[in-house]
């Protein structure tokens, strides 16, 4: 097998090329914003104390994102010998090219290596992806962990998930849930109802429910019970409350200093008007992989999960009270997808171009069955006569 043919040679090189466009200078610059300093805070707190359970900015603030994140920036620091711009943003560009690689192995499998490398590729260059992978802040973390969820779904539809599969699914949940509480979890529940509800398909539920959901239970709810018990009320009020409940329903927690409340037709409309610049230029073709899908085009059904995972995932985000563009970084993936399957001959105009081929196929033959007879009569004339032919 040439090494081009496996779908994790394949996954390792994109990443590799990822990882090339997201380190380089990637710790020039302050910190950008009143939210990576405050996180930046939380992991210099961390390394000073030597608390890594609960720590607390200049004594005072509560961290405001669960600690997942915050552990990974503070290992980092760890190695690189202090915490600065370079050790806080690094966990995110890793995280982004382990995206991309996770997303062209996960996905190869359903639309194929090709359409799954393009794809990749298309992640890898998506202007909120670059962006996300050079900030210090948990969303690429986020957005790695959610993809891997719901790419083993995608593997799913076809059959039942394996024992591990589900153990892995519950697993990397929890770490969701670690990483920025019900965000990350609340996208990956609606986006598998949608998915059940649209394909009548009760198995990608109910294969998900036996002894595996433990793991979720303890990786996601361990230090939610802990720092319960050593902060108190305090923490279900800013952080529990604040950050999950005031979020989806309106409200403010840690991090929405100053924020206020927009007007209707923007809260509705603030997703649609944000997704083509934050994904352009591939976000442009997604219309186009859309429109295939929905006229049922020959096996654009590989790509219907991809369709759910986006919509599905604006809709949720545009219920939801807080915004904030990179809450379309866990859409990110689905996107270059659809797009890269699209651009690779999924879409529309493509079952066509297949039907135009084959019957090409079939058609040969006979011409060169025809070419031989013209060229046979043709020597059989005398040289004023094949002058004129």
């Amino acid at each position: 097998m040439r090494l081009l043919d496996n779908r994790w040679v394949v996954a390792a090189a994109i990443a590799l090329v990822a990882l090339a466009l997201y380190l380089p200078a990637i710790g020039v610059g302050d910190f950008v914003g009143d939210d990576e300093a405050l996180d930046a805070g939380v992991v210099w707190e961390m390394r000073r104390s030597g608390d890594w359970l609960f720590p607390e900015f200049n004594g005072e603030y509560l961290p405001p994102k669960p600690p997942l994140f915050y552990w990974a920036a503070a290992a980092v620091s760890k190695v690189h010998g202090r915490v600065d711009e370079w050790s806080v943003r690094a966990p995110s560009a890793f995280a982004a090219a382990a995206m991309v690689a996770v997303g062209v192995v996960g996905s190869a499998t359903t639309i194929g290596l090709g359409p799954a490398a393009l794809g990749g590729l298309m992640l890898a260059t998506t202007p909120i992806v670059f962006g996300a992978a050079r900030s210090g802040r948990c969303d690429m973390l986020l957005a790695l962990v959610v993809t891997g969820c719901l790419l083993l779904v995608a593997a799913a539809r076809s059959g039942p998930m394996s024992r591990g599969a589900r153990w892995s699914f519950w697993s990397l949940l929890g770490l969701a849930a670690l990483i920025k509480g019900g965000a990350g979890v609340g996208l990956v529940v609606v986006v598998i109802v949608a998915a059940a509800a649209l394909e009548r398909n009760r198995r990608l539920l109910t294969g998900l429910l036996d002894a595996s959901i433990l793991a979720f239970l303890v990786i996601g709810g361990a230090w939610y019970v802990i720092a319960t018990v050593h902060w108190g009320y305090r923490f279900v009020d800013e952080q529990i409350v604040g950050e999950n409940l005031h979020h989806l329903f309106g409200g403010s927690g840690i991090s929405d200093k100053g924020s206020g409340t927009t007007p209707l037709p923007e809260h509705l409309t603030y997703y649609l008007l944000h997704f083509f610049p934050q994904t352009a230029p591939w976000g442009l073709l997604v219309p186009l992989a859309l429109l295939g899908i929905w006229r049922r085009e020959p096996q654009t059904d590989r790509l219907r999960l991809f369709a759910v995972w986006l919509l599905a995932g604006l809709a949720f985000f545009t219920m939801v009270s807080r915004k904030s563009p990179y809450y379309l970084l866990p859409l990110a993936p689905p996107a270059a997808l659809l797009a890269g399957a699209w651009a690779h001959g999924l879409g529309p105009g493509a079952g066509l171009a297949r039907e135009r081929s084959a019957r090409g196929r079939l058609l040969a033959p006979d011409l060169r069955r025809a070419h031989r007879r013209f060229y046979a009569r043709l020597a059989r004339l005398d040289q004023r006569h094949r002058r004129v032919v």
